[in-house]
């Protein structure tokens, strides 16, 4: 940043010769919108969602999560907004670079229904949010900017049908610059 500062203001100091002190308005504009532009750049999250449907809460859910530098865990609590069957988590801010790993257990009282690890690759400007589904297909066919979706086994006391998987799916958008859908 200090070269790219002494170049403009070397430059800004140059051409606003005549108008004393309106270089340094120029040059704080100049920087108060590179700053606002650039901010995004250094902000990433992800969030959680988990859909229900009968026998199958987001209160079995126990999840870690890691970008490298700080580790949380969420329970079911966490998926505190509700809507419909769907319960949320709020966004945590994660790194910008790097790898987040989500290991997650679904527990009903000392059973693993399922448990399993994602990996997925961080990056600045970008909020994740990784949906939990109990499915017998992939059910990210319908999902509007979902990357990715991955089936873990299903233990058969928490399945609907004999073909279910606990299914991940996972996707993002921009945080400066979001798609609507």
């Amino acid at each position: 940043m200090s070269v790219r500062y002494n170049l403009m203001t070397s430059a800004l100091k140059g051409a606003c010769a005549r108008s004393k002190g309106a270089w340094w308005f120029v040059l704080s504009l100049g920087i108060a919108v590179t700053g606002s532009a650039c901010d995004n750049a250094d902000q990433a999250s992800v969030s959680y969602t988990f859909f229900e449907d009968p026998g199958f809460s987001a209160d079995l859910v126990v999840l870690e999560f890691s970008d490298g530098k700080l580790t949380r865990r969420l329970t079911g609590d966490d998926f505190a907004d509700e809507t419909g069957s769907r319960r949320d988590t709020r966004d945590f801010e994660t790194r910008t670079t790097g790898e987040l790993v989500t290991s997650f257990w679904l527990l009903q009282g000392s059973d693993t229904l399922s448990s399993g690890e994602l990996r997925i690759d961080l990056r600045s400007d970008w909020a994740w949010n990784i949906s939990f589904f109990r499915a017998d297909e992939n059910p990210s066919g319908t999902c509007f900017g979902c990357v990715g979706a991955t089936p873990y086994e299903l233990e058969a006391a928490a399945q609907t049908a004999p073909t279910d998987s606990l299914w991940l799916v996972w996707g993002g958008n921009s945080i400066s610059d979001p798609v609507v859908f």
